[in-house]
């Protein structure tokens, strides 16, 4: 704390005295300068910043961005957001798939940062992870780069049915959302293609479904057929042939009163 001028000083003791007080002085508060915003919002003034807790009312900035897919410079454009500090988390929803490496991103009229995924710049092996169309990628600036965080979804995404056809050709690439009716239906409707039936042993957890349908069905072409079955034997039945439970059953009892028979019982 500086002390009052109690007595009349000099002109010099004046002056230094004047300065201490000026050093010791807070400088004039500037929003986002020497002080921080939060949520974009300055601080200074009268009033209330109505802030949610919990999380779960947290809104990420969010918009769309038509860049094309060779462009380097990837482009958004988000109203919401006035000035651009590090630590401040984007989400962008492409709606053309990236082809190029090194690509940067530019916000609003801000300066056009490079996208790093994994910490190192976009390769033609990344580009489509980072930049998807159609799938809402999260971006976090660290002061000189935007890191790419991942796909999130967002409240800006209809996410339609995937229809029985699209389940089975497995060609789509948009985002889907699968129906549990739609579900059951693919999965009694895929065809066992390449199955096969030539390993006959016991089914293992590891096995998928078709080897362990191929395994069972190879076990089931071993056993005897049904057709092969006889009920009685005569001169034209044949080595390939069993008898079934009640012609054995017959045959000793047949067996047993030949022997009675014999003995005169």
């Amino acid at each position: 704390m500086v002390n009052k001028i109690t007595t009349p000083p000099t002109t010099g003791e004046m002056i230094s005295k004047i300065n201490e007080l000026v050093d010791d002085k807070q400088d004039t508060l500037v929003s986002g300068t020497n002080i921080k915003t939060i949520n974009n919002t300055s601080i200074l003034g009268s009033g209330n910043i109505d802030i949610q807790g919990g999380g779960e009312n947290v809104n990420i900035p969010y918009g769309e961005s038509t860049s094309a897919a060779d462009a380097t410079q990837k482009e958004v454009t988000i109203s919401s957001i006035t000035s651009l500090s590090e630590g401040q988390i984007i989400i962008v929803k492409p709606t053309i798939t990236s082809t190029v490496a090194d690509a940067t991103l530019k916000l609003n009229n801000f300066t056009a940062y490079p996208i790093l995924y994994g910490g190192a710049a976009i390769t033609t092996s990344t580009d489509s992870i980072t930049w998807a169309a159609n799938y809402p990628s999260w971006f976090r600036f660290n002061g000189s780069n935007w890191v790419f965080l991942g796909h999130g979804a967002d409240n800006n995404t209809t996410y339609t049915a995937m229809s029985v056809s699209e389940g089975t050709t497995g060609t789509k690439t948009t985002a889907r959302s699968v129906r549990a009716d739609y579900l059951k239906q693919i999965i009694q409707g895929t065809k066992l293609t390449g199955l096969s039936t030539s390993t006959n042993s016991a089914v293992v957890e590891t096995d998928t479904i078709l080897v362990g349908v191929g395994k069972l069905q190879a076990q089931v072409n071993t056993k005897q057929s049904i057709s092969n079955l006889v009920t009685s034997v005569s001169s034209s039945s044949t080595d390939s042939q069993y008898p079934s439970a009640k012609l054995f059953y017959d045959t000793c009892g047949d067996i047993e009163s030949a022997i009675n028979t014999i003995r005169g019982v």
